[in-house]
């Protein structure tokens, strides 16, 4: 209703739930629902389109560590050469928030997806001082990508 156009592209893409798929296999550990789902749609790309490729460039985007991870884990259980880059968004974003990372994203996705090396990013948001017009503008278009070195990878998530 609210974006037409939207509709016929995507129509035209598959669309999987993990945990629809896998929960019944591990109940309550969406970290194995992701991965066992990314390993099947891996593996299934790997015999048909994949299958002359040299190297898998895997790119993920996502809110939780658990895609993060899972897309990591994987990979390994396909023993074929790759890269994975991925980019951690922030949980549960507002609205304004996740426009300002999908905007964010959007200026560096293709080199993302063109680097020659596994990478990891999150989205930050810059901070501004105590201005409240300042914030409410910034969360829509102040995020950048930003190393994210502390995630334990592969495995899963760590509970702290």
């Amino acid at each position: 209703h609210f974006l037409p156009g939207l509709v016929p592209m995507l129509q035209s893409l598959h669309v999987t739930s993990a945990r629809a798929q896998y929960e019944h296999l591990y109940p309550g550990d969406p970290f194995m629902w992701k991965r066992a789902c990314f390993r099947d749609l891996l593996a299934d790309e790997r015999r048909g389109i994949l299958a002359h490729a040299k190297e898998l460039n895997l790119v993920v985007c996502g809110d939780s560590l658990a895609e993060i991870q899972a897309a990591h884990g994987a990979l390994d259980d396909l023993h074929c050469p790759s890269l994975v880059k991925t980019v951690k968004f922030k949980e549960i974003p507002t609205i304004a928030e996740l426009l300002g990372q999908i905007r964010g994203l959007t200026t560096e996705f293709a080199k993302i997806a063109d680097a020659d090396s596994t990478i990891n990013k999150s989205l930050v948001q810059r901070t501004h001082p105590n201005n409240s017009a300042a914030c409410m503008t910034t969360c829509a278009t102040g995020w950048e990508l930003s190393d994210h070195l502390s995630w334990d990878l592969p495995g899963p998530p760590a509970v702290f």
